[in-house]
């Protein structure tokens, strides 16, 4: 029997979970200009991309934001600030949870010149549509079904 295969004979073992939660992060750190002009489709030509940090809000359990970058005007004032929250299954609070990022980031950016966009990875796919209605409150965002969208 090889490495490969179980105790049943012909059912193959199941493969590792992959970690695309800190692989999309770390390529994101590592090459946020890149990053965000193609899985964001951000406007970044001649512009600074700032990690802004710390980047994690604290929330409810101990979950926290991703990733917020600051892409700047040529003058140094912050006009862009970009949310990117990768995502790999859905679950029952995870648009709630971006109405409450939403609120952080603009709590934070108060400047009608800084301009909220966030941006969701869904890198398994099956992401919720990036529209978030309840009561009379409404958040778009945009969300990316990875295998699909890209």
């Amino acid at each position: 029997m090889t490495d490969l295969m179980s105790g049943d004979a012909g059912s193959p073992r199941a493969a590792p979970a992959r970690d695309f939660d800190g692989l999309y992060k770390a390529l994101l750190q590592a090459h946020p200009r890149d990053a965000l002009q193609l899985l964001c489709g951000a406007r970044v030509e001649g512009r600074e991309v700032v990690l802004d940090g710390p980047t994690e809000h604290p929330r409810q359990r101990s979950r926290q934001c991703d990733k917020v970058f600051l892409v700047e005007r040529n003058d140094g004032m912050p006009v862009d600030v970009y949310h990117v929250e990768v995502q790999v299954k859905r679950t029952v609070d995870f648009e709630e949870r971006m109405v409450s990022y939403w609120a952080d980031l603009a709590l934070r950016y108060r400047r009608a010149s800084h301009r909220i966009h966030q941006v969701v990875l869904w890198p398994m796919g099956g992401g919720y549509p990036g529209r978030f209605t309840r009561d009379r409150a409404r958040l778009d965002y945009r969300s990316i079904n990875v295998p699909g969208d890209l």
